[in-house]
Order: structure tokens, then C-alpha cells, then sequence
């Protein structure tokens, strides 16, 4: 036994500990500020479609999620009158700035939905 009790319970050791978890929360909050942050910047550094626009919109205001890709191409085409190539095209821009994330050929079956930074962009578009 420990002289100030339990090994592992003292005030000292809970407080770092504690602290310790904080840190680590911290950290992790960091990355995901700084991937926002690139997603924004390539976003922005890329010059947005009127489509990919309108998509992105839709996407915030219509979609409620758990379509894949391609199930996904169709539903926009019949909602919005675009072609599916066209569709797919402008999803293509928006998974590669960062704005969607989706399944690919090696990852399958993953249901497309707006990035953190893409409900940014579509609150920005659609405010301004």
C-alpha cells in the first residue's frame, strides 16, 4: 500500500490523469480544426460550380443521409432534372475538396454525407 492510500487514487494522480485526457481531447480537436480548415481553403481555392452549389445545398437542406454514391447520382438527377454524368461530375468536386465523404472502389457501401467543413460551405453559399 502506498503510503497516501491506493497506488492510483491520490488527488495528484487523478488531476494529471485528468489532465492528461484533456490534453488528448485537445489534440484531437486540433486535427479536426485543421482539416476543416484545409477543406475550406482548398474549397475556396477552387472556384465552385453553380451546380456544385446547387448540390451542396441540397445536400444540407434535402438530404437526410444513408444513400451510397451511385443511389445517391440517381436520386439528385430525378430531384434537381441534371444528368447523372453531370451529377456525378460535381459530387466528384465536392468529394475532392473535402466537402462530402463517401465510399470508393476500395471502401463500398459507405453512405454519402457532408463533412463537417461541407455544412460550413453550404451555410456560407447559402447565405451569401
Amino acid at each position: 500500500m502506498h503510503w497516501a492510500g491506493d497506488k492510483g487514487t491520490d488527488p495528484y494522480t487523478k488531476v494529471m490523469d485528468g489532465l492528461e485526457a484533456l490534453q488528448e481531447s485537445l489534440v484531437a480537436h486540433y486535427r479536426e480544426f485543421n482539416a476543416i480548415e484545409r477543406a475550406l481553403a482548398a474549397a475556396a481555392s477552387t472556384r465552385f460550380t453553380g451546380k456544385q452549389r446547387v448540390l451542396l445545398r441540397w445536400l444540407a437542406a434535402e438530404y437526410g443521409g444513408g444513400s451510397v454514391y451511385t443511389t445517391l447520382i440517381d436520386r439528385i438527377s430525378e430531384a434537381l432534372g441534371i444528368p447523372r454524368s453531370t451529377v456525378r461530375w460535381n459530387l466528384r468536386g465536392l468529394r475532392e475538396a473535402g466537402l462530402i465523404r463517401a465510399g470508393d472502389r476500395e471502401n463500398k457501401g459507405v453512405p454519402v454525407g457532408l463533412t463537417e467543413a461541407g455544412r460550413m460551405m453550404a451555410e456560407l453559399i447559402s447565405a451569401g
